[in-house]
């Protein structure tokens, strides 16, 4: 897949407070091209800051090989399960 750069704004975010009304910085990422990328609804990521650069990155998780659901899905092992 081609790298494409993608420009994007940094937006104002107002935060009230108990005491004050603030500003923080927010940044938005949405759309289908999130989806083509394999960040799907639900996915965990790590950002990983550096001085100007943000890197995200999906957060892969260990299958359970003994769960024929982990086969075909991202499923947490057998061992997080609550057993009732």
């Amino acid at each position: 897949m081609a790298k494409k750069i993608r420009k994007h704004k940094v937006y104002s975010k107002v935060r009230s407070r108990s005491y004050d009304i603030i500003t923080i910085p927010e940044i938005r990422l949405e759309g289908k091209w999130l989806d083509r990328l394999g960040f799907k609804e639900g996915k965990q990521i790590n950002i990983d800051q550096q001085k100007n650069k943000l890197t995200i990155t999906l957060i892969k998780r260990r299958m359970n090989k003994t769960c024929e659901a982990c086969i075909a899905t991202d499923c947490l092992p057998l061992t997080k399960i609550r057993r009732r």
